[in-house]
This record gives structure tokens, sequence and C-alpha cells, in this order.
């Protein structure tokens, strides 16, 4: 009888053991590395912004900083496309052309355009200027939110 007993508490203490290596093995020390992973991945990706945030200021202060009319510029790193994007704009504003709005996305590292958009108002009228490469306001915010997720 004791041997029985001796021999089922052996048996259980090897499948709780077994058990227990198998877990760390296949669940624990997989999501650990994931884990790991997924910081460094975290911690680059926050390394690319930070330094898409301070070249685009450079840009944005060399091309538009002292312009009166500038509106606040935007900067994010996009992973898909490997680069920095700055979207910016301004308004203008006289008596005989009316008010301009113009928006623009650009990639900050070969301060190449990628889509601009350019409305006028004139007399309460707005009209999209579709000239020189220039894009509807629909086209703009498509692209808008695919380059930028806003």
């Amino acid at each position: 009888m004791k041997n029985n007993l001796l021999k089922t508490s052996i048996s259980i203490a090897i499948v709780i053991i077994s058990l227990s290596i198998g877990y760390y093995f296949f669940f624990f020390l997989p999501n650990y590395k994931q884990d790991a992973l997924s910081k460094e991945n975290t911690e680059q990706m926050l390394k690319k912004q930070i330094e898409c945030q301070k070249n685009g200021t450079a840009l944005h202060e060399k091309e538009l900083g002292s312009m009166e009319g500038a509106f606040v510029p935007t900067f994010k790193f996009s992973d898909k496309l490997n680069t920095c994007l700055y979207k910016g704009g301004w308004l203008s504003s006289n008596a005989t052309s009316g008010t301009q709005i113009s928006w623009f996305i650009k990639d900050v590292y070969s301060n190449k355009e990628i889509v601009s958009y350019t409305t006028l108002t004139k007399d309460g009228k707005s009209d999209d200027l579709l000239i020189g490469g220039l894009v509807s306001r629909e086209e703009f915010e498509r692209q808008e939110k695919e380059l930028l997720g806003e």
C-alpha cells in the first residue's frame, strides 16, 4: 500500500514538473521574447518620430517659419514609406484676390511635395485650384488620411 502511494506521488510530481517545463518553453518564453521585440520596435519607432519632428521643424522654419498666416505643422514618420512626412499650409488674404488657403504634404528628407491643395475664396464663393498638380479638397483629405492616418 505504501509502495503504491509512493509510486502515485512520484508519478503526480513528474507530471506536474513536466507540465511546468512545457509551459515555460512553449508559452512563457515565446511571449517574453515577443514582448522584448515589441518593446525594441516601439523604441525604434519613437526615435524615428523624434528625429522626424526635429528635421521637420527645421524645414518648416526654413520655409514658412516667419510667414504670417502659416498653419501649425504636423510631422509623422511613415513606416510604410520609410520617411518623415510634413503637413503644413498657410492662409493669405488681400482685397483684390480674396483669401487663399493652401495645404501640402511633403517628404522632409527629399523636400518633395507629395500632395497639395489650394482654395480661393472671393466674395463668399470658394473654388479649388486644380492647376499645376494641385488636387481637390476631397482628394487631399483622402491622401492625408492614407499617409498620416488623420
